[in-house]
């Protein structure tokens, strides 16, 4: 009785030609959708939902895999399947920063520094930068989480010209932008960026906390002054079920 109220009549039909799984699937996005199931809860087991429906164990597993994947559901070993929390959502109408963004939001932002170091790299130099090869640039990689969740793992270069004297305990304590704008007087007011699907490698797994292989956005960003004059390269791998970016088209 209680999946009778919880699917209020929705039913599969074998003879539509469409696949079970994806009958299925769609029938269990709509409960997330429309609120039956709200982030955090539990959804039926596999047992029940196979019971409920009258479908084979290998139909279940693949509409609940498929939705796992589109961030919706996430699996807990010894607990069963729960509805995730809604993504967090990036518009890409303005330029925007990880730390005041998520701030607003009411979400905690933190940022993790990993490595801080000079390094020489030309060709980032001469084709990003537009600087002589031998240009030393500063190489940050941070791990972005929110609310103690990672959400990016992300790289920037610096031209050290522009950032004479930056220490790896400002980059610990202060928020980038914020310490390009109070200490060298610098305001990124312009950017271009590129997105393209990756799948995360065995660094990013660990550090994002997900399955080797699993989906995620690689976005590349240049960052410049009012002037034209670039400042940053930040190339950013952004986990798939928890972020998605948002253009509105006038």
């Amino acid at each position: 009785m209680e999946l009778d109220r919880q699917f209020n009549g929705q039913g599969i039909d074998p003879r539509s030609g469409i696949p079970l799984y994806v009958q299925l699937k769609e029938i269990l996005r709509e409960q997330i959708r429309t609120g039956v199931w709200e982030p955090g809860d539990r959804i039926p087991s596999e047992a029940e939902i196979r019971q409920h429906f009258a479908v084979s164990r290998a139909t279940v597993r693949q509409a609940i895999t498929e939705l796992e994947q589109e961030g919706l559901l996430v699996r807990q070993q010894g607990r069963g399947t729960f509805v995730r929390k809604p993504k967090i959502e990036w518009s890409l109408r303005n330029f925007y920063s990880f730390t005041r963004d998520l701030t607003e939001r009411g979400l905690h932002p933190e940022t993790r520094l990993l490595m801080f170091e000079v390094v020489l790299r030309k060709a980032i130099a001469r084709e990003v930068f537009g600087l002589d090869e031998k240009e030393p640039l500063v190489k940050l990689v941070r791990l972005r989480l929110a609310a103690g969740e990672p959400l990016m793992l992300e790289t920037t270069h610096l031209p050290e010209c522009f950032v004479p004297g930056l220490t790896e305990e400002e980059v610990r304590e202060h928020a980038l932008y914020t310490l390009l704008e109070e200490k060298y007087g610098m305001r990124l007011e312009r950017a271009m960026e590129s997105f393209e699907p990756i799948l995360v490698d065995e660094f990013a797994s660990k550090m994002l906390e997900v399955p080797k292989g699993s989906p995620a956005l690689y976005l590349e960003r240049i960052g410049a002054l009012a002037d034209g004059r670039r400042v940053e390269l930040s190339q950013t791998i952004v986990r798939g079920d928890r972020s998605r970016y948002l253009v509105e088209l006038l």
